[in-house]
């Protein structure tokens, strides 16, 4: 038995085995290829190198920029090389993760923005506890390469102050007859997609 430690660089291994002699002193052939006297032996990869996730993406299937109540946050994720399923976080809250078509390289994990689970404020997403066929462990990842900046918002917006109807009747803005023109001034408490407004 020999032993070798392994140093940081990454290659195929090659060992040889020359200079050895039986009892009688006759002098063995030197063995490059110890596999092909032995299927138990192995020519093994040397992999001391960090696995890195090279793309993480999130989106959405609503409104771009927000999501609130239960709307649907798609996380993608691909490293450069076979790894474990790393383990995701959104918010605190543990996400699963599946491969996709089983290469190791590609992962996707989807979550519904359920209410109470997730606080208003920048969606934080974490992936972390993922290593190499070798075990070389990956570092966490928290900056997406795509998708940024998604906005948890669950507060409902509400009518604000200065929200008025006025007129441009002659004798003031509470009169109106007949031709008289009708103006409506909506304030909200946050920006708002157009409302619609009805007068009677």
């Amino acid at each position: 038995i020999a032993n070798y430690t392994v140093t940081s660089f990454d290659q195929f291994i090659n060992f040889n085995i020359f200079d050895y002699n039986n009892t009688l002193g006759t002098k063995g052939p030197v063995i490059t290829e110890p596999s092909s006297y032995n299927t138990n032996c192995m020519i093994t990869y040397i992999d001391t190198r960090v696995p890195k996730l090279t793309a993480c993406g999130v989106s959405t299937n609503v409104r771009k920029g927000y999501v609130n109540g239960n709307d649907i946050v798609t996380i993608s994720i691909t490293s450069d090389e076979v790894i474990t399923i790393p383990n995701l976080k959104v918010n605190t809250q543990n996400v699963v993760v599946t491969a996709v078509n089983n290469s190791g390289m590609h992962f996707t994990a989807t979550t519904s923005m359920n209410w109470g689970l997730f606080q208003n404020g920048n969606l934080n997403i974490v992936i972390f506890d993922y290593s190499d066929l070798a075990g070389n462990v990956g570092a966490s990842v928290s900056q997406l390469t795509s998708g940024c900046g998604l906005i948890v918002d669950t507060i409902v917006p509400t009518f604000g102050i200065g929200s008025c109807l006025t007129s441009n009747h002659p004798a003031g803005l509470s009169y109106a007859k007949e031709g008289t023109t009708l103006v409506a001034t909506v304030r909200f408490s946050e920006n708002t997609t157009t409302p619609n407004v009805t007068m009677l």
